[in-house]
Formats: structure tokens, C-alpha cells, sequence
């Protein structure tokens, strides 16, 4: 790993311009599991006048995974997933069609679609698999910032900044939700042929007894540590500070501290829908 990173002076002491300065930074990293991967960064503040400071700044930042995200072994437990498309017992209609035939070629009795016997999963739980992947590859994001510093000389003790950020994270490094590997299974949308040999209907092992992706643990979804689509968040961070001198007795701070989210959202997989999760958590918002 080689790296180096420089700020530069342009300019000081100039009207409007009381310091301009560039920061600049390059880092390269050979993994033995991933190869080789690059990052940067360049950026710039102003202070204009003494006490204002506007500052910005675009990186590219790269993760790779850690030991446990490669190596940790495949464990059976429990994921989540509310709606088993093959499961029509809580309705009473059968299915028909491409997807009958496709529940049937993934493991589900051709009976329990027709007798609509198969249930949704018991208590929105299945059975799933944890564990690392070694051709996990690294995660990148594009940020960009851009921000303001207040601390006037009028008002000593007072500290104001304003900064905005938007990330975008590729290939993020995390485990897919159950219910976007059943919806690339099933969805005609994701899986065209309708084909049992789709790379997501591979990850789940149905019961073939009852067709359920639950009972003894060697049925269940692969969810073991991959890439998925994206993650992406964007809004303002904000921060108040006040403090007072105290003499003898030391000093006094409050201070306001924030987050106003704009975006945060992720796409589970390549082709999959984007999952908005401002203001939420759940099913879909608590992974990744």
C-alpha cells in the first residue's frame, strides 16, 4: 500500500481571500484476495474574510472486505421474509401459469400448490445461511461535500458549520435481504425465463416434503456476505457551539449537534427496485 496527500497554499492575505488552500490525496492497495484497488481525493477551502471558511471536497474511497466478510464459515439461523410467492394457503386460490412451474422446479410439491396448502412463512421468519464469501470484492464511493465554518470575531465563542454530504457506495459490501433473492427468483420481471436455474433461485432450498423454506436446517436462503447493488445517502449535517470563559472557574460550552437526512436508500442487487428508508426501519430498511 503506498499513499500520499498534500495541502497546498494558493493564496494568503489578498482581499476576499484571506487564505485559499488545495488538498490533495492518492492511495493505492494491493490485496492478495482482490487485487489491486486506487482512491482519491482533491478539494479546496476559502476563507474570504477572517472567520468564514467555505470548503469542499470529492473523494473516491475504497473498502475491501474484512477477514470475517471473506472467511467467517457458512452458519445456519434465521431470516426475515413476509411473502413466499409459491405460498397460497392463506388465500385458498392456486397458482397457475410460469410460476406454478417455477415453484414446482424449485423444490415445491406440485399438491401443496394445488391443494393451496404451502403457508406464508411462520411468524414472517425462514430459515437462512450466514456466513463470508472470499470473492467478495472491494466496495467503492463516490462522495462529495461541500460545507461553511462561522466562528466570528464579534461573538468570540461561537462556532457555527454547515455541511453537506452525498454518498454513493457501489458494490457495497453487505448481505442481500431474503426478500430480494425470492423476488429475482420469482419476480417475471427479474427472472424472464421464468427458469429454475436463475442465479437466485439457486440460493434457496426449499423443504420438499411441504415446499416451505423452513424445518430441518439444511433448507433455507444462501445469505452469505456479497456485493449488492448500491447504498446511497445524502443531507446536511449541522453543528451549534457556544462557550464562555469562566476565569478561575474553568469554562462553560453548549452545543447542538444534527443530522437532517435527505436520502438514504439502496439498491439490493443489480436490476433490483431502489428501497427508499428515510424515516424508516424494518424488514427492508433494517439490511444493509
Amino acid at each position: 500500500e503506498f499513499f500520499g496527500e498534500a495541502i497546498i497554499p494558493v493564496v494568503e492575505n489578498a482581499p476576499f481571500a484571506e487564505s485559499v488552500n488545495v488538498e490533495l490525496g492518492y492511495r493505492t492497495s494491493d490485496y492478495s484476495t482482490s487485487g489491486n484497488v486506487e482512491s482519491y481525493k482533491y478539494g479546496a477551502d476559502w476563507s474570504p474574510v477572517g472567520g468564514l471558511r467555505f470548503r469542499a471536497m470529492a473523494q473516491r474511497a475504497v473498502r475491501a472486505a474484512n477477514i470475517a466478510e471473506l472467511f467467517n464459515p457458512v452458519t445456519p439461523g434465521t431470516g426475515d421474509l413476509l411473502v413466499d410467492p409459491c405460498a397460497n394457503g392463506t388465500t385458498g386460490a392456486p397458482l397457475t401459469g410460469q410460476l406454478r412451474a417455477l415453484c414446482i422446479a424449485t423444490g415445491v410439491p406440485a399438491g401443496a400448490i394445488d391443494n393451496a396448502t404451502l403457508a406464508q412463512p411462520t411468524s414472517g421468519q425462514v430459515n437462512a445461511f450466514f456466513g463470508g464469501n472470499p470473492i467478495t470484492t472491494p466496495e467503492e464511493a463516490d462522495t462529495v461535500t461541500l460545507g461553511v465554518v462561522w466562528q466570528p470575531d464579534y461573538v468570540p465563542g461561537l462556532a457555527v458549520t454547515l455541511d453537506y454530504y452525498d454518498i454513493q457506495v457501489d458494490n457495497a459490501i453487505s448481505i442481500r435481504p431474503n426478500y430480494d433473492i425470492v423476488d429475482g427468483c420469482y419476480n417475471i420481471g427479474r427472472n424472464a425465463t421464468m427458469s429454475a436455474s436463475n442465479a437466485d433461485c439457486q440460493l434457496i432450498a426449499r423443504n420438499t416434503a411441504n415446499g416451505s423454506i423452513e424445518g430441518d436446517l439444511v433448507y433455507g436462503i444462501q445469505q452469505v456476505t456479497q456485493n449488492i447493488g448500491e447504498v446511497h445517502a445524502e443531507g446536511l449535517d449541522y453543528s451549534v457551539r457556544y462557550g464562555w470563559d469562566l476565569g478561575q472557574w474553568g469554562g462553560l460550552e453548549f452545543a447542538l449537534d444534527g443530522t437532517h437526512v435527505l436520502d438514504s436508500s439502496y439498491v439490493p442487487s443489480p436490476g433490483g427496485a431502489t428501497v427508499e428508508c428515510v424515516g424508516r426501519y424494518g424488514k427492508q430498511c433494517g439490511l444493509p
